[in-house]
């Protein structure tokens, strides 16, 4: 992953629509891995944790999304609580105009 540059300012920085694209490049033939990482990627943004040295943005309803539709990739009630956990996370999360898309 690497970071997008702002040429008007001249800093990289990703965003959650970034990590949102890269959710989504998961490995489609296994989704219940495939969700369960981005999962944790969703929870270390929500944390403000690092990855890969990058510093990670607030998760937007995007990214949330991006995670709910792998858990629903999977089959039986793990995939149905996958989807209530982060939908819950959801629920949880402070949400402003920046972090809507």
């Amino acid at each position: 992953l690497s970071t997008t540059f702002d040429q008007k300012n001249h800093r990289s920085f990703v965003n959650a629509n970034t990590f949102k694209s890269y959710m989504r490049c998961f490995d489609r033939s296994d989704a219940n891995t495939s969700a369960t990482k981005a999962e944790e990627l969703l929870k270390k943004m929500h944390e403000k944790q690092t990855f890969d040295s990058i510093e990670l943005p607030q998760p937007n309803v995007g990214t949330f999304n991006a995670v709910m539709e792998w858990w629903s990739l999977v089959e039986g009630q793990e995939g149905q609580k996958g989807v209530n956990d982060v939908y819950s996370l959801l629920e949880a999360a402070p949400m402003s105009a920046d972090n809507e898309c």
